[in-house]
Order: structure tokens, then sequence, then C-alpha cells
């Protein structure tokens, strides 16, 4: 696995810092015998983001070792984008950038997100916030999914859980 932190720069500020963003990248073959339950651990043993990502595949129908016999997959653990920036469509392009050169260079072909508005994230994972408004918390994440759903071609890997992928790869 390995973890990809960028800096997003906007071309036509003069190259200002418009935002960051992090994907994990893994690049596990299917001949490593990864299950679900090993990808669970591999996850687990690293963050809780990528724990509540590899528990939600835990009992869903797509399976980790079928995906890798496509090529690599990833996961968008966070997208940031600086308040000048914010709905300009700048996170959108920058994803569909890392997603395009991870396809040319390493042959990704399959990518997961659960979409967190930033507000909301915190260093315990998303589910530890207890002093969170759900409405709030359903509205802003319904309202970001709808974003991302529009310029993406995403499919939920379980039904009203949150997570989305798609595939790179045609």
């Amino acid at each position: 696995m390995r973890r990809l932190d960028a800096r997003i720069l906007h071309k036509t500020a003069k190259k200002k810092l418009a935002g960051y963003l992090e994907w994990y990248l893994f690049e596990l073959t299917p001949d490593a015998g990864i299950d679900q339950f090993a990808f669970f651990e591999i996850c687990d043993s690293y963050s809780q983001e990528l724990s509540d990502f590899a528990s939600e595949l835990l009992e869903s129908p797509l399976r980790v070792s079928r995906l890798l016999e496509d090529g690599p997959i990833a996961f968008m653990n966070m997208l940031e984008i600086r308040p000048p920036f914010d709905r300009k469509g700048v996170g959108i392009r920058a994803t569909k950038a890392v997603a395009d050169h991870l396809q040319d260079d390493v042959g990704l072909h399959s990518a997961f997100m659960i979409p967190v508005p930033l507000q909301y994230r915190s260093a315990e994972g998303v589910q530890q916030l207890a002093h969170v408004d759900d409405a709030a918390f359903r509205r802003d994440r319904e309202r970001l999914t709808k974003y991302y759903r529009a310029a993406l071609p995403l499919r939920e890997v379980r039904r009203g859980r949150g997570v989305w992928f798609w595939k790179i790869a045609n």
C-alpha cells in the first residue's frame, strides 16, 4: 500500500495552492491470496478511515480478490479545497487527474471513496464524532455525494452505507 499526498495548484491563479488530496494505492497481486478479511487487516492496521472503508467491503458483494485481478485499486481518503477555490470544479478535476495518472502509471482499475465534508472529520475517524448534528451531517454528506455523482460514474458498494466506487479502466 502506498499513501499518495499532493498539493493542488490552480493554474489560472498563478499556481496558488488550491487544496490537498490524499489517496491510498493498493498494488496487491491476485496471487498474493488477499481475501476480504486479509484486506481488512491491512487497512485496519493503518488508519481509522481505511478501517471504516475495509469494514464496508467485508460485507459487500464486491470481492477484493476479484477487483485485484483487473489491476490495482485505490481509496481516496481526503480532498480539501481551500475556500477561494471551492465550488469551481477544482476538486473534481483533481480527482479525475489523479485517477487518470494512476491508470496510466500503474494500471489503476477501481477507486473508492467515502464522501465526508471536512468539517466532520477527526483524527479518530468520522464515526467517532459524538458532537455532530446528525441531520446537518446527512444533509452535507448528501450534497457532497450528489456533487461527486454528477461528475463521476459512481456506484454504491452497499446501499445506504456511503461507500462509493468507480471503475477507472474500461
